[in-house]
C-alpha cells in the first residue's frame, strides 16, 4: 500500500544558493501543504506514491465559477484506480498555475475526482517540476535555479548555461537503435523584431538513408507547454504552442520549410529518472528569456490597451515625433505591426504573420494612400508580390509575382495615364498596365474623371481594360 503523507508547511525556510530548505511540521505522522491553485487557496495532501495532482468535483465547480477553470483546460475522460483497488473515473484538466509557499509550477496535469469530499491529493510528481525534491529530517530540500534572483544575473551568461544543460541531457539519452539514431541540440536564442527565438537542429541518421536533419525556430513567449509522453520503446518530449497555433518553423534551406504548432524531441527510456529535471531547465530557460524580453521592452515602451482587450499598443518615443515607433500586439504577445513616423507625416509600416515572419510592408502618406516600395511574403517568409506605388495608390514600373517556392510567376509593367481637357486641366486619371497578349496598355484600378474646372466627376473601377463594379 502506498506512503501517503500530509504536509503542512510552516512559515520558516531558508534559501542556499539554488537549494530550497523547507521546515515541515508533522501532525499525528501526516503532513499539509497550503497551495493555491490559479490563485484560489486550496489544501492538499502530499501524497509520494501519486504520479498525478487531484481535486474533487466541489473545488472543480468552484474554480468553474470563477472562470479560473476554462474549456480550453479540461482535456479528456480518464480512469484511475484508488487505494481499494476500484476502478473510478474522472475528468484530466490542466492547472495553469499551483503556488506552493511561494513558488510556482505551471501548467500541471491533474484529475478532477467525481466525488463531493474527495481529498485533494499533491502527488510528488508535481513539486519536482520545481527540481530534485528530498525529505530529510522533517526537512523538504527542493533543488532548482527557480531560486536564483534574475536580477542579479547576467541574463545572456545564464541563458548560454542553461542551454549546455540541456544538450548534455540530449547528449546523454539520444535514442538509439541498430536501425536508427536520433539527435537533436539547442543552438542559440536568437532576437527578431523585440521577440526571442529558441534555434536548434534535429537529425535522424539511418542505415537505409542516411542523415537526415531540419533546424527548428521556436518562438520563446508562444510556448504553451512541455511535457513528456511514454512509448513503447523510448520517450518523446513534446513543446506545443499556445492555441495550438502552428508558430514553430521546421526547415532544411530557403526554401523547403514550414510551420507547425508542435515539436517532438526523441529520447531513450533511461531518460525516465531526468525528464523532471529537462523540463525544468527549459521552464527555466522561458523565464530567463521572458526576463530578457522585458529588458528589450522596457527601453522605452508605454503600453496602451485596446477597449475590446484583443490587443495592445506600445508606443516609443513621441507618439507625433519624426523616427518614433508603434508596435500592436494581441492580447497573446503575438507582434501584428510595426509602424514608424517618418518626414513629411508619413509612415513606414510593417505587418506580421503570427509566426513571426513579415506579412507584408509599404509606405503610407499624408491622405492614408500607400506609396512607394510595396512587398507582401508567403508565410514561409519568402516574397510574394513586390513592385512600386505613386503618392496616389496607382502601381508604377516593374511588378512581379513569385511561386511559394521562390520561382519568379509573372511580372507586368505598369504606369499612371493622365487625359487633359482641352484647357490643360486634367479630364482622367488612373493606372494603365501593359498586356503582351494584345500588345497594348489596359486600363487597371481605379480610374477618377474631372471636368475642366478640376471638379470631380466620377470614379470607375477598371479589371483587365474593362469596367467592373469592383477595385482590381
Amino acid at each position: 500500500m502506498k506512503k501517503i503523507i500530509i504536509l503542512f508547511l510552516i512559515l520558516s525556510s531558508i534559501n542556499v544558493q539554488s537549494q530550497k530548505v523547507i521546515n515541515l511540521d508533522k501532525n499525528n505522522g501526516i503532513y499539509f501543504v497550503p497551495c493555491k491553485i490559479n490563485g484560489v487557496p486550496m489544501r492538499f495532501i502530499f501524497d509520494t506514491g501519486a504520479t498525478n495532482v487531484s481535486i474533487s468535483i466541489t473545488e472543480a465547480k468552484f474554480l468553474i465559477k470563477q472562470g479560473l477553470l476554462t474549456k480550453n483546460d479540461l482535456k479528456e475522460t480518464v480512469k484511475y484506480q484508488i487505494a481499494n483497488g476500484e476502478i473510478k473515473e474522472g475528468t484530466r484538466i490542466n492547472l495553469r498555475e499551483i503556488e506552493i509557499y511561494g513558488l510556482k509550477i505551471y501548467n500541471v496535469i491533474a484529475t478532477i475526482v467525481y466525488e463531493q469530499d474527495a481529498p485533494l491529493l499533491l502527488g510528488i510528481s508535481a513539486l519536482k517540476k520545481l527540481g530534485k525534491i528530498e525529505i530529510k529530517n522533517e526537512k523538504l530540500y527542493i533543488f532548482n535555479n527557480e531560486f536564483k534572483s534574475l536580477d542579479k544575473l547576467n541574463l545572456d551568461i545564464e541563458i548560454s548555461e542553461t542551454i549546455d544543460n540541456i544538450n548534455a541531457i540530449f547528449v546523454k539519452y539520444n535514442y538509439e537503435t541498430k536501425e536508427v539514431i536520433q539527435k537533436q541540440q539547442v543552438n542559440k536564442i536568437i532576437e527578431k523584431n523585440g521577440k526571442l527565438f529558441l534555434i536548434g537542429v534535429r537529425i535522424e541518421e539511418t542505415n537505409s538513408f542516411g542523415q537526415n536533419w531540419k533546424k527548428f525556430e521556436i518562438p520563446v513567449d508562444l510556448i504553451n507547454n512541455i511535457a513528456f509522453n511514454e512509448k513503447i520503446y523510448n520517450y518523446w518530449m513534446e513543446i506545443k504552442m499556445k492555441k495550438n497555433v502552428k508558430h514553430i518553423l521546421l526547415y532544411t534551406d530557403e526554401i523547403n520549410k514550414y510551420y507547425t504548432e508542435s515539436l517532438d524531441f526523441i529520447f531513450n527510456k533511461s531518460i525516465k529518472s531526468e525528464k523532471d529535471n529537462l523540463e525544468n531547465l527549459f521552464e527555466y530557460l522561458i523565464k530567463l528569456c521572458n526576463k530578457k524580453t522585458l529588458e528589450i521592452e522596457s527601453k522605452n515602451g508605454e503600453k496602451v490597451i485596446s477597449t475590446d482587450g484583443k490587443y495592445y499598443t506600445k508606443y516609443f518615443g513621441s507618439q507625433d515625433a519624426i523616427g518614433s515607433t508603434k508596435a500592436v500586439f494581441t492580447s497573446d504577445n503575438i507582434l501584428v505591426s510595426i509602424s514608424r513616423n517618418i518626414p513629411k507625416f508619413r509612415v513606414y509600416e510593417k505587418l506580421y504573420y503570427p509566426n513571426g515572419n513579415i506579412k507584408s510592408e509599404y509606405y503610407i502618406n499624408s491622405i492614408n494612400n500607400l506609396f512607394g516600395p510595396y512587398k507582401y511574403y508567403y508565410e514561409n517568409g519568402l516574397i510574394k508580390v513586390i513592385g512600386e506605388l505613386n503618392d496616389s495608390n496607382i502601381k508604377i514600373g516593374n511588378w512581379k509575382w513569385y511561386k511559394e517556392n521562390g520561382e519568379l510567376d509573372k511580372e507586368i509593367e505598369y504606369r499612371v495615364t493622365v487625359i487633359k481637357h482641352e484647357n490643360g486641366n486634367t479630364k482622367e486619371y488612373g493606372g494603365e498596365f501593359y498586356d503582351n497578349k494584345s500588345e497594348k496598355w489596359l486600363r487597371s484600378g481605379e480610374w477618377t474623371f474631372y471636368n475642366d474646372n478640376l471638379q470631380k466627376i466620377k470614379t470607375k473601377y477598371y479589371k483587365f481594360g474593362v469596367e467592373t463594379e469592383k477595385k482590381e
